[in-house]
């Protein structure tokens, strides 16, 4: 009897042969010295060999093992174990390659005579690939490790690092020991530590980014990263990848540009408000002086004046509408517009003045009316800067407006005589600060804000604004604007103006109103005051408090408010506890005001004032408005 791990073939050995031929799995059954007594068909077509070329010889003298030591090494251990299972070896098949199998071995005894009966399972192709995966783990895992960012990768469920590359432990200051198995918490500020608890409770996608976060190093320095963040499902279900960007000097920077920035606003809302103040007086005191005066000289004066501080308010609205377009805050507030109108009115406030200088100043209009969606304070300011620049800039011969309609486009054209623009100016032009004419002999005044500002105005209105010139030869601007087709509305929008001014032509009425004035700058009461005496019945009062007694001793009609108002209330406090008065529920309160900024018109609205008029004021302005508010009392009457 052999030992108990022998297996003998007994009875029937032709079966056994027929399943060892057919056998899915190689086989070869060999002598203890590694003479061939068989080999099934797998085998011999898989090595390459006949049964005649390997049978009778030894496993060594047909050149299967690479190195004959190695037979005697596994044949020591099937003699010692009785078996051997699934052990890697390495054999040379008749091709000369080497493949990499299996094997399992077990002495037999067939007829009495030991032999050993190997199975072989070819894994050369999966050694291949773990071969090259373990060789992609360590290219990842170097990758991962000396990539220049930190990376991490963490637990979502315990939020505890799992893995940290070298950049990690350079930039927080923590080894890797310390990191590892460690909460994320200890790069986190503790005051935001709540809110990435709070985080990770939202369902994020597998990539994502998480944004700009507080990180803590370990000497306590606070840095701030812009977070990318990865799931790994394939390797830990509750696992992701971190990729922390500094960008500490970026927020910083933005931090600090945010800081000049409201140091700017603040800047120009003051030297708005400043200016704008005592404008008030110059440009309504010289108007007056102008409009009620028979004294040439006197008249002449007032006019200089006037005129001076015209452009001196037209350089300060150029700055600020300079700052709110960079700022991206300027609001375009779009209508239906009635294009014929707007550009027949800004015709009519220039007539005086190019007919004055001896031009030949002539308007074009189609017959049909022209409406488009768009905001008419923009147009009018477009036309009222390109019409100025061409009396200017013509000192003789003519000026033409013409408003065409042509398929999608409405088309302002001035067309002038004047000096012309050289062809490498013709994009100078509309520059921030500059000119067709520069430096100490420049020969003309102005900011060099215009027409950039056209430009940048009309590109929000969606339009285009291009100019055509030679020198000597004058100049041609063109502004074109994208039409509407909605007729109804258009028809709907005429029909209604038409019915308002129908109405406020045919009101009449003796009736004065009572107007409460809140101003503390004694010019702008003096002026008002001046403005008022004729028409209506005025009150003024210096501050808030003088307001809201005098709201509940009189009811007033009109209440104007300027809004800073010194020291106690201001004028949006005041307007508000007026407003909680029951017989001011309705009525008109007007923010006059130096508080001309973009956005300050709806602050004012908001809280309580029915109507905004700006500082400084014309006094036709100033008519025009409180004559809308007696026509529309009297609607309502």
């Amino acid at each position: 009897m052999g030992s108990e791990n022998e297996i003998y073939i007994r009875g029937n050995a032709d079966l056994f042969f027929t399943a060892f031929d057919n056998s899915p799995v190689l086989m070869l059954i060999t002598g203890l010295d590694g003479k061939i007594f068989a080999a099934n068909k797998l085998f011999l077509e898989f090595t390459g060999y006949s049964l005649e070329e390997i049978l009778g010889k030894t496993t060594i003298e047909v050149g299967f093992y690479i190195n004959p030591n190695q037979r005697q090494l596994l044949l020591k251990e099937i003699l010692e174990k009785g078996n051997i299972h699934a052990m890697e070896l390495d054999f040379r098949i008749k091709d000369g390659s080497i493949r990499n199998f299996l094997v399992s071995s077990n002495i037999i005894r067939i007829n009495s005579e030991q032999r050993l009966f190997t199975s072989l399972v070819d894994i050369t192709e999966r050694k291949k690939i773990e071969i090259q995966l373990s060789e992609n783990e360590a290219k990842y895992k170097y990758l991962f490790m000396n990539y220049p960012q930190p990376m991490w990768i963490y637990d979502t469920d315990s939020l505890t690092f799992l893995e940290v590359n070298n950049a990690t432990i350079e930039k927080y200051g923590y080894s890797r020991e310390e990191l590892v198995g460690s909460s994320i918490s200890m790069i986190r500020p503790e005051e935001d530590f709540d809110k990435v608890i709070e985080h990770h409770k939202i369902p994020h996608d597998k990539f994502y980014n998480a944004g700009v976060w507080g990180h803590k190093k370990k000497n306590g320095e606070i840095i701030f990263v812009e977070i990318l963040s990865h799931a790994l499902p394939e390797i830990y279900p509750a696992g992701r990848i971190i990729i922390a960007h500094e960008v500490t000097e970026m927020v910083k920077a933005k931090e600090e540009a945010e800081k000049m920035n409201k140091l700017k606003s603040n800047f120009l809302a003051n030297m708005s408000y400043e200016l704008r103040t005592p404008l008030n007086g110059i440009l309504g005191f010289s108007e007056f002086l102008k409009d009620n005066t028979n004294e040439e000289e006197t008249r002449n004066i007032a006019e200089i004046i006037h005129n001076g501080g015209q452009r001196l308010l037209s350089t300060l609205n150029q700055i600020l509408d300079l700052s709110s377009l960079e700022a991206k805050i300027y609001e375009v507030k779009k209508e239906l517009t009635n294009l014929n109108k707007i550009v027949k009115n800004s015709y009519d406030s220039f007539r005086y003045e190019a007919e004055k200088s001896g031009l030949s100043f002539n308007l074009n209009l189609p017959e049909n009316e022209i409406i488009i969606n768009t905001d008419a304070e923009i147009i009018s300011n477009v036309l009222e800067n390109l019409i100025d620049n061409a009396i200017k800039y013509t000192p003789e011969g003519f000026i033409e407006i013409s408003l065409i309609n042509k398929e999608t486009l409405a088309i302002i054209k001035i067309k002038d005589s004047g000096i012309g623009i050289s062809n490498d100016k013709l994009e100078v032009i509309f520059d921030e600060f500059r000119q067709a004419s520069e430096g100490r002999g420049r020969s003309f005044e102005g900011t060099g804000l215009g027409l950039s500002l056209c430009r940048k105005f009309i590109n929000l209105l969606g339009g285009r604004i291009y100019v055509k010139s030679n020198v000597g030869e004058g100049s041609n601007f063109t502004v074109e604007l994208p039409l509407i087709s909605d007729v109804k509305e258009i028809t709907k929008q005429i029909e209604t103006e038409k019915d308002t001014s129908t109405v406020v032509s045919g009101i009449q009425s003796d009736k004065k109103l009572r107007i409460l004035f809140v101003e503390d700058d004694q010019d702008s009461q003096e002026l008002v005051k001046i403005i008022c005496r004729d028409k209506y019945l005025l009150d003024v009062v210096n501050d808030g408090n003088q307001a809201i007694i005098k709201a509940k001793q009189i009811n007033y009609d009109i209440i104007l408010m300027d809004i800073n108002l010194g020291l106690g209330i201001d004028g949006l406090e005041a307007t508000k506890i007026i407003r909680k008065l029951k017989q001011y529920k309705n009525v008109p309160i007007v923010a006059i005001t130096a508080f001309a900024m973009e956005g300050d018109k709806e602050e004012f609205l908001e809280n309580g004032c029915s109507h905004y008029l700006s500082k400084p004021f014309t006094i036709k302005s100033l008519k025009k408005l409180l004559d809308s508010i007696f026509i529309n009392q009297n609607n309502t009457n």
